[in-house]
């Protein structure tokens, strides 16, 4: 059975005989980077929110040898759990009325993204794009998020910039920086010479030059942090030096501490290419490009 039969068997078969006014559709969905899956979505009479179960998973184990009935009701218990749950946390915000505390953003890359961003409200910077997300709390402490769309901000009539600044105040204090050295992220170095986490006005400890890591507390789309008000300007201030800035992901960010010629951006660049290929996950890749502060000029750039 090849993966097109199966995703139609599993749309054909899922409900029972007698369960009516449910629709059971099967799309493909977008992810970051322009990762396609194929989902199934299951609603009643259109309405209410409905799970998304990415079928990948499920025809690897079919190809893997499980029976295709006890794999049609691990599919259908899946999607009453998730659905069940969704129910009760009530994951989705209210866009008539919306909760801007909860508003932050991620930066991805604009041109992996292009298509998706047609109906994402975002800002282009560079070759990057800056998105913006609706945190969703549940209970017990559960967390997710939503991209915001740009009908949503039109129905609210909200100013770009006010969104921008909005965004940018939650997020740098939800998810402050926090700066390491490499040596602490290679294994087998026990040595730490720098890890801190800081909240207030994005205050950055005294660092030296050399090479660090930059993200977030959580290092989960920390690559945000080169556009934190004040951040690389401070980092340039200590060390009295221009920064490269090598993207190593969507969560974190390579910086060093030093004045590099076109020969050793071109350098760099060849090693962010090569461990994007190689090592970053599709989705979690950030940029193909290296970017430069000018500590003079106080400026961000490609190069």
């Amino acid at each position: 059975m090849t993966f097109q039969e199966f995703r139609d068997y599993v749309q054909t078969h899922f409900l029972a005989q007698e369960e009516q006014g449910y629709q059971v559709g099967v799309r493909q969905v977008t992810k970051n980077n322009g990762r396609q899956f194929w989902g199934l979505f299951v609603q009643k009479e259109e309405t209410g929110c409905s799970p998304c179960l990415y079928l990948e998973r499920f025809y690897a184990l079919y190809q893997e040898g499980f029976p295709l009935e006890d794999l049609m009701d691990v599919i259908r218990d899946v999607y009453r759990q998730t659905k069940e749950y969704m129910d009760s946390q009530r994951m989705l915000p209210d866009f008539k009325d919306p909760d801007l505390d909860n508003l932050f953003f991620t930066l991805v890359n604009y041109e992996l993204n292009k298509e998706r961003l047609r109906e994402i409200f975002h800002i282009r910077i560079m070759d990057l794009a800056m998105t913006f997300r609706l945190a969703v709390d549940g209970k017990e402490g559960e967390f997710g998020s939503m991209l915001l769309p740009t009908v949503w901000v039109k129905e609210w009539g909200i100013e770009a910039e006010k969104l921008v600044e909005i965004a940018m105040d939650n997020t740098m204090e939800k998810y402050p920086v926090m700066i390491r050295s490499l040596e602490s992220m290679v294994p087998g170095i026990r040595k730490v010479k720098q890890i801190q986490e800081s909240s207030d006005d994005a205050e950055i400890p005294e660092v030296e030059p050399g090479m660090y890591v930059l993200s977030n507390n959580e290092l989960s789309y920390g690559a945000s942090t080169i556009i934190y008000d004040g951040v690389l300007e401070q980092i340039a201030e200590q060390t009295g030096s221009d920064l490269v800035i090598l993207p190593s992901s969507v969560h974190e960010v390579i910086v060093l501490a030093e004045e590099a010629n076109e020969e050793e951006i071109e350098s760099y660049r060849r090693m962010v290419s090569d461990i994007n290929h190689s090592i970053v996950e599709p989705g979690e890749i950030l940029s193909f490009s290296i970017y430069y502060y000018d500590h003079n000029d106080g400026r961000l750039y490609r190069r």
